[in-house]
């Protein structure tokens, strides 16, 4: 619990920097293992405070007249499931979900707190044609540029997200400027085929630097 109110209450903090300061105020000394084991038990508290935030985006979307669409059944628990602005739909398969991200204006991302990366979700909303919403991240930030191949947004002011997506909805001129750059840098630098050439540049140097020593 001391993780959820931590990362709750900061939300811009990785989950290894919210367990740093869980330990500093609690006066605990733990070694690097210790560490590394907690962390990783800390786990279900990250996802839980992920969930959290995902429930208030939605939340503070519907409240301000946007009609938003959500998949799973895990919905229908939600403390707004009768609000008419949300549309519950059943759960669909992965191959499904790239098939509602293609009909789709906008995707709206919720990082499982990968503050320094990025999740394939990103990456499939721009190759399918949408337009990719989601928190912030370190690596997002590095390449990705807010307003012209991506929609950004964080955690601790998600008050002005509902402004910024009537803005968006209400210009086709810029929500088609923004899928089509964010298209045709996804298939120039974020499909599995990049990442696989990627990868196997890295072993490549890899295994000359081995040879070479």
């Amino acid at each position: 619990w001391r993780m959820v109110n931590q990362l709750k209450n900061n939300p811009r903090q990785s989950a290894d920097e919210a367990l740093e300061c869980v330990l500093k105020k609690s006066r605990r000394e733990v070694t690097q293992h210790e560490f590394v084991v907690l962390l990783h038990k800390s786990c279900e508290a990250v996802r839980a405070v992920s969930f959290y935030y995902r429930e208030k985006i939605v939340e503070e979307l519907i409240n301000a007249g946007l009609v938003v669409d959500v998949f799973g059944e895990a919905w229908r628990k939600a403390p707004y499931a009768d609000n008419p602005q949300l549309r519950i739909h059943a759960g669909v398969s992965f191959e499904q979900g790239l098939d509602v991200m293609a009909e789709s204006r906008i995707s709206l991302n919720v990082m499982t707190w990968h503050k320094g990366g990025m999740t394939e979700r990103v990456a499939n909303s721009m190759l399918n044609g949408s337009v990719c919403v989601t928190d912030v991240t370190t690596y997002i930030d590095r390449n990705f540029t807010d307003g012209e191949n991506i929609v950004t947004f964080e955690l601790d002011n998600i008050k002005a997200l509902p402004a910024r997506l009537k803005e968006l909805l209400g210009s086709e001129d810029e929500k088609n400027f923004i899928a089509q750059n964010a298209f045709m840098k996804a298939v120039k630098e974020h499909t599995w085929d990049v990442r696989a050439r990627q990868f196997l540049g890295i072993l490549r140097e890899t295994e000359e630097g081995a040879i070479n020593e």
